[in-house]
């Protein structure tokens, strides 16, 4: 019974002893560990970041363009095949903007989670572009960004779909 009583009692003081040890380690960061992201700060950086693409694309800046995209970004355009990887991507926006003159560019960010150091974000686009002498054409839609924060401290989009909220026209009946 004494025995019982004493392991009890070991017992009792060494898990009190654990529970002090990482009370004093609550808030602070193991080495190697990541301090986590402040989501606020993420979204400020991310709306930051949009802002200096739209900037860009206005611009026709095919550098900045590219730098936005991490090096394995995969690039999900309406009406395309995936585009892998940031040269692709950056030949996309370029043949883009050597074909159109854009009037009108905006987004709008509607939600930013962050997981560790990956952030979603969800946004309306708007654009309106003109062709050579043809009419402006004005398109609205929904985008999904997958960002990644780099070692250098920068946002860049590993993944992005974006399609537009415009039906398209209907066919005549045959």
């Amino acid at each position: 019974m004494r025995f019982q009583f004493l392991f009890a009692l070991i017992a009792l003081l060494g898990s009190a002893a654990v529970d002090a040890k990482q009370s004093k380690n609550i808030g602070k960061i193991k080495p190697g560990v990541e301090a986590p992201i402040d989501p606020v700060a993420a979204r400020k950086s991310i709306e930051a970041a949009n802002q200096n693409f739209v900037v860009a694309l206005k611009k026709h800046d095919a550098k900045t363009i590219a730098d936005a995209f991490e090096p394995d970004v995969i690039f999900l355009p309406p009406g395309m095949d995936a585009l892998h990887g940031r040269d692709e991507v950056s030949k996309f926006f370029a043949a883009f903007m050597a074909a159109s003159t854009i009037d009108e560019t905006g987004s709008i960010t509607l939600d930013v989670s962050v997981a560790a150091n990956t952030a979603y974000e969800t946004g309306l686009y708007t654009m309106t572009t003109r062709s050579g002498n043809a009419a402006p054409v004005a398109d609205h839609g929904k985008y999904l960004c997958v960002w990644k924060h780099d070692a250098d401290g920068h946002w860049r989009i590993a993944r992005e779909i974006f399609n537009t909220s415009i039906a398209p026209a209907k066919s005549p009946p045959h």
